[in-house]
């Protein structure tokens, strides 16, 4: 519980929307203020592979790009209901899984934390730099992150819920890891920290876990019935993915060097990167408020 005097001030009087106006309000004005928009890169191939998959002449990827779904669909979606959609268009479609990402935390951290650290949240999300590019620029970065994040959220109200909605809320984290499965292969690595919780029997009992797996099933099961369908192996995914890569050599050197901004060494460069780079800039972000902190 929040102790100084500010701090008890902003949870007795807190407004549970009083958070969620001001991150979607700031995120908004920085898309106008630090528009992008359009740069014919990554987004680029997302809208060229989300064309080949609405009008298919083979309806499977043949590359990582045309497997990002949950990017595609809304740019299918859009072009199929606008005739010639405008730049800014395309835009608002990050700009609402942005909009989502900043709700759904500021939502999290307001339940189990407070009004306090729910502003913080609000402040923090919508004036991070790389979340402002990004939410005029339609990638899959986003997107994932929202999943991953439901899915945790999601697990963790589990946690605290009673027995009787215990397998409900596992169910529908299971839903978003599946979402962020089906957006990205780099998700599978929650698969490890749910694998590892479940091995040491944290928060409830063990079957318990097996509605997180069934809810992810039944997202990457659909996908791979929608290739067997096609005549193609249910793992198709993977193994195109894999052919479209080549093969991965790794040596000694890979992991001690780097190209980080503010360090060369693979080990310390994400941590480097997120305290002193320009996209993240923690560390400026944390200095204020700890010396907030005791007010």
């Amino acid at each position: 519980m929040p102790t100084g005097r500010l701090a008890s001030t902003i949870d007795s009087r807190f407004i549970p929307a009083l958070p969620l106006v001001l991150v979607t309000t700031l995120i908004i004005l920085n898309f106008q203020i630090f528009f992008v928009g359009f740069i014919a890169s990554d987004d680029g191939i997302y809208v060229a592979a989300a064309r080949a998959w609405s009008f298919p002449v083979n309806a499977l990827p043949t590359n990582h790009w045309g497997f990002r779904y949950p990017a595609l669909w809304p740019i299918a979606a859009l072009e199929h209901l606008v005739v010639s959609p405008p730049p800014i268009a395309y835009a608002l479609l990050p700009l609402a899984f942005s909009i989502a990402l900043g709700s759904a935390v500021v939502w999290f951290v307001g339940a189990n934390i407070g009004g306090r650290g729910a502003l913080a949240a609000a402040l923090l999300l919508s004036t991070m730099p790389l979340a402002v590019v990004q939410s005029s620029i339609i990638n899959v970065d986003v997107i994932e992150t929202l999943f991953l994040f439901l899915s945790l959220a999601w697990f963790v109200s589990a946690a605290r819920a009673s027995t009787a909605r215990r397998a409900g809320w596992l169910f529908f984290s299971g839903l978003a890891l599946g979402g962020a499965l089906l957006t990205r292969e780099t998700a599978y690595g929650f698969l490890i920290v749910y694998g590892l919780l479940w091995l040491s029997g944290a928060w409830f009992p063990r079957k318990y876990y097996l509605w997180v797996l069934v809810g992810a099933l039944l997202v990457i099961g659909a996908e791979m019935g929608y290739y067997a369908a096609h005549e193609e192996s249910p793992l198709y995914r993977f193994f195109t993915i894999a052919d479209s890569h080549g093969t991965l050599h790794l040596s000694t050197a890979d992991f001690s060097s780097g190209t980080g901004n503010a360090s060369d060494n693979r080990w310390l460069a994400p941590m480097a990167a997120l305290l002193l780079n320009q996209e993240f800039t923690l560390l400026f972000y944390a200095a204020p408020l700890a010396l907030l902190a005791p007010l």
